[in-house]
């Protein structure tokens, strides 16, 4: 069992094993024909997170990465 993309990856291209990765860091491994969906249907929705330090006031990098983060996952 790996929880890092990049371990799960790395085991998935080794032919000796199955498993999970984001759409977004399969794709190009698909283009490549490195990569194939076994079963679309089997997708699932990770939730995130975002914690911040309710002590300390957010700087203009952390404002603009909580930002980002709430334009691309809503």
């Amino acid at each position: 069992m790996a929880e890092q993309i990049e371990s799960v990856l790395t085991f998935i291209l080794s032919g000796r094993h199955i498993g999970y990765l984001p759409c977004h860091c399969a794709a190009g491994w698909e283009r490549q024909g490195l990569l194939r969906a076994l079963d679309p249907t089997l997708d699932f929705v990770v939730p995130f997170t975002l914690a911040m330090h309710r002590a300390q006031a957010p700087g203009e990098a952390q404002l603009a990465f909580a930002q980002d983060l709430l334009a691309v996952f809503g």
